[in-house]
Formats: structure tokens, C-alpha cells, sequence
């Protein structure tokens, strides 16, 4: 996720400074977007490949190549799509650079590798049971 978003993160904003960028139509726009998508996913897959066949390597892992380069793939691609939407939004290049941290820390957080999923959770059943009793409150009200 972070090579494919540091990768695409400032590349709409270097194409859309030039003067013939800004009076593209609508189609040229969509495949500009669809050939920068294209490029930085050759890229990304070529690096997933490194890091799969690394990682597989040095884990001694046989027999899971296709699966794991499949789950990083997609990973790396949502990662290009997502900045080549920051690239779109922000107007410069440092500031595009700067949203990258933002943009990632929610899902390090999020995606369990600080905190687990179970303490994330942990204060759910105290929810489920309040929300029972008003439950059980309401109806017996309407009776």
C-alpha cells in the first residue's frame, strides 16, 4: 500500500501544471487517468513480485507464490488508486506528499497491527447489552 501510494501520489499533479493539461476534454482526462493506472501498475507488480519471491525466500515458504502475489497485487493497486486520487484533489506535490501519513496511519490502526482486533472490540458487548435493555424498555412501553 505504501509503494503504490508514494508512487502515484504527486503524478496527476506533474502532468496537470502544463498549460495543454488544462484544456484536456473529459475523454483525455479518463485515459490519462486509465494510462497513469496502467504504467504504475506495471510497477507496482514488478515490485510485488520482488517482495513476494524475497519474502518467500527468506520465510521458506513453497506452494503460496500466486496466492500472495495476488493478495499484494491488489493491495499495491488500491494503494495506486488511492494516490492518484490524492494526486487529483491537492495542487502540489509537497502537500500531496504530506497527506501520504494521513492517509495510512488510519489503516495501520485500523488494519490490527497496532492494536488487535480484540481490544479493538472489547467494549462492544457493553454497547450490545445497553442497546438491549432500551430495546426491551421500548417494547414494553408500547404494550
Amino acid at each position: 500500500m505504501f509503494l503504490g501510494l508514494t508512487n502515484s501520489a504527486d503524478d496527476i499533479i506533474r502532468r496537470s501544471g502544463r498549460p495543454a493539461a488544462r484544456a484536456q476534454s473529459q475523454c483525455q482526462a479518463a485515459l490519462l487517468y486509465f494510462a497513469k493506472t496502467t504504467s504504475l501498475g506495471v510497477f507496482a507488480l514488478l515490485q510485488c513480485v520482488l517482495f513476494v519471491l524475497i519474502g518467500n525466500y527468506i520465510l521458506e515458504i513453497r506452494g503460496m507464490f500466486w496466492i500472495y502475489l495476488g493478495i499484494v497485487f491488489m493491495t499495491a493497486m488500491g494503494g495506486v488508486a488511492l494516490g492518484l486520487v490524492v494526486s487529483s484533489i491537492v495542487s502540489d506535490p509537497k502537500t500531496a506528499a504530506n497527506i501520504v501519513p494521513l492517509v495510512l496511519i488510519p489503516q495501520i490502526i485500523m488494519g490490527g497491527a497496532l492494536i488487535k482486533y480484540e481490544d479493538m472490540n472489547r467494549n462492544l458487548a457493553l454497547v450490545y447489552t445497553f442497546h438491549a435493555l432500551v430495546f426491551r424498555a421500548s417494547e414494553q412501553g408500547t404494550k
